[in-house]
């Protein structure tokens, strides 16, 4: 069993988040500072405590966002010319038993002869193609 990355050989593809779910994020985030803003503001001028907790729950929002699009912007599933990688899950193409199509279980879902498998949400871009890619791996 391959523990380290390196030893899978050259990168083929890497396949990180879709744009589309990260710009969702970013808009959460840029709006929830916006209305933090805007509350602190009114706070500032009317003098009024619900204002202040309001702000701080817009603030509690949005540093959680960045904290969350921070995380998910590391999640890049990698194929190699000698096995797989997605977050910790390393594997050659030797230990792949099965892949399930992402749309069968919302998301691929890889397992090995040992027992271990991942799932691959369908929030990562092009999810087809890595798919095709990894089934054409273990078919040979």
């Amino acid at each position: 069993m391959i523990k380290n990355e390196k030893d899978l050989g050259k990168v083929i593809g890497k396949f990180p988040v879709a744009a589309a779910n990260i710009q969702r994020a970013a808009i959460v985030a840029a709006t929830s500072f916006l209305f933090f803003l805007l509350m602190l503001g009114a706070f500032y001028i009317r003098q009024q405590i619900g204002y202040f907790i309001l702000s701080s729950a817009f603030l509690i929002v949005y540093i959680f966002t960045m904290v969350g699009w921070w995380l998910q912007k590391r999640k890049i599933a990698k194929i190699h010319t000698d096995g797989f990688v997605y977050e910790r899950f390393v594997c050659t193409w030797d230990e792949v038993e099965s892949v399930s199509s992402p749309k069968a279980v919302g998301g691929m879902t890889i397992r090995t002869k040992s027992g271990r498998s991942i799932t691959v949400p369908p929030s990562i871009d092009s999810i087809s193609e890595l798919f095709r890619l990894v089934s054409a791996r273990i078919g040979r």
